[in-house]
């Protein structure tokens, strides 16, 4: 996987007390093609820290283009938003 690092649009779940869940995540590529993926299972996710930036980190697959994609994703709590961080 390469680091990207990209903000990311994402539709997620938010339930009581636990994590939220992303299902849909819109992005735009190196050649500004916006893209739309489907998050299709969630393998992992953990609560991280690095320095004094607390974020949820999501392993997640999705079928596109014919092909399973594994890829990252960050929730970043302090400013409640979403990064692609790997494809």
């Amino acid at each position: 996987m390469k680091i990207v690092a990209r903000p990311v649009e994402a539709v997620a779940v938010f339930y009581r007390g636990e994590y939220p869940e992303p299902r849909k995540i819109r992005y735009e590529d190196r050649d500004g093609v916006r893209k739309t993926i489907s998050v299709d299972k969630i393998l992992e996710s953990e609560p991280l820290r690095f320095g004094s930036v607390e974020f949820i980190l999501y392993r997640c697959q999705s079928f596109v283009c014919g092909r399973d994609v594994r890829y990252e994703l960050k929730y970043i709590l302090r400013d409640a938003r979403w990064e692609l961080y790997k494809i």
